[in-house]
């Protein structure tokens, strides 16, 4: 689980853009509302500190910026450059702290056009992001995610924060350290889920899915599944789906309660191990466990109607249920 977070607060623009900059202290504390002409697509970068942001869509051809700058503001920028827009703003020394108080933070509302692709990364800020269908990347340290509403891919990465997904179509890739998530994923194109320390609610129609925990509970509601790629560390995880004709499951625990459920009529081959203390329980038939002459490993092998799909589930030291 490699989270790179590749934040670039710090970057200068080149010449030949149309610029709105002002540095030094002239912004602290300033409304702001500027808004510049776009195509009806356009690349939307949007990086700042502190406070939060909230980015919707409109049906205009611009993207425009109001709300309030922080009083540690130093630099505001909102620039074009060909079919990009960079929002940019920089705090005095990199001076903030998360307590402190309101006047300290951006308070900021961003409109996009409905079909723009946004980039949008902050350390300590909480965003709100909702319509955009061109998509969306999300990098956030320290602050909370809401989007909604969005389309095609769809990244997210967070640290020390919750993060909300709602009405998510299009790929979605979501990373998270320490915080919990909830996520409607309504499409069935691929999804990855990385959380380390934090509680995973979430729905989706994905037909390939792959999730990575450790340290946090689980349940999924999946849909129509052809791939599940599922690791689980320290924690506990229920899973509900319908295995797809010639579908794979794959699970692989260390401790913590695994169960998954399945529709009555699933056609697949069952391969279940348990080691190290690992405890079997098979609802789907009346094939038993089977315990090892020599140690404390135990393992089922049985097929569901035909056998089109495979489920082969490995757990050290936790339980697996299989059931309808």
């Amino acid at each position: 689980m490699n989270m790179t977070f590749n934040s670039s607060l710090l970057r200068r623009v080149g010449v030949g853009a149309i610029v709105l900059a002002v540095s030094g202290m002239a912004w602290a504390q300033q409304k702001v509302d500027q808004t510049l002409d776009t195509s009806s697509s356009p690349t939307v970068e949007m990086e700042h500190v502190y406070g939060k942001a909230e980015i919707k869509t409109w049906d205009k051809d611009q993207v425009r910026v109001s709300g309030t700058l922080g009083e540690l503001t130093e630099e505001f920028t909102f620039e074009k450059r060909g079919n990009t827009v960079v929002i940019d703003v920089e705090v005095k020394n990199n001076h903030y702290r998360w307590e402190d108080k309101d006047d300290s933070k951006d308070d900021l509302v961003v409109y996009v056009p409905v079909n723009s692709k946004l980039s949008y990364e902050t350390v300590n800020a909480n965003v709100k992001v909702s319509g955009v269908k061109g998509g969306t990347s999300v990098e956030v340290v320290n602050g909370n995610i809401l989007l909604e509403d969005l389309a095609r891919r769809v990244n997210v990465e967070s640290v020390n924060g919750d993060i909300e997904v709602i009405n998510v179509s299009g790929s979605l890739v979501i990373e998270s350290v320490n915080g919990d998530m909830e996520v409607q994923h309504v499409s069935e194109d691929s999804l990855e889920v990385t959380s380390v320390n934090g509680e995973i609610d979430l729905q989706s129609n994905s037909r390939e899915i792959s999730l990575e925990t450790v340290n946090g509970n689980s349940k999924l509601m999946l849909g129509n599944v052809s791939e599940l790629s599922m690791a689980s560390v320290n924690g506990n995880a229920k899973v509900n789906m319908t295995l797809a004709k010639g579908g794979e499951v794959e699970v692989d625990s260390v401790g913590g309660r695994i169960e998954l459920s399945f529709q009555s009529d699933v056609s697949a081959r069952f391969e279940v191990e348990a080691h190290a203390g690992g405890k079997i329980i098979n609802n789907l038939n009346d094939t038993e466990v089977k315990k090892s002459k020599y140690g404390p490993g135990r393992w089922i092998d049985f097929t569901m109607g035909s056998g089109e799909g495979k489920v082969r589930v490995s757990t050290v030291n936790g339980r697996i249920t299989l059931d309808k």
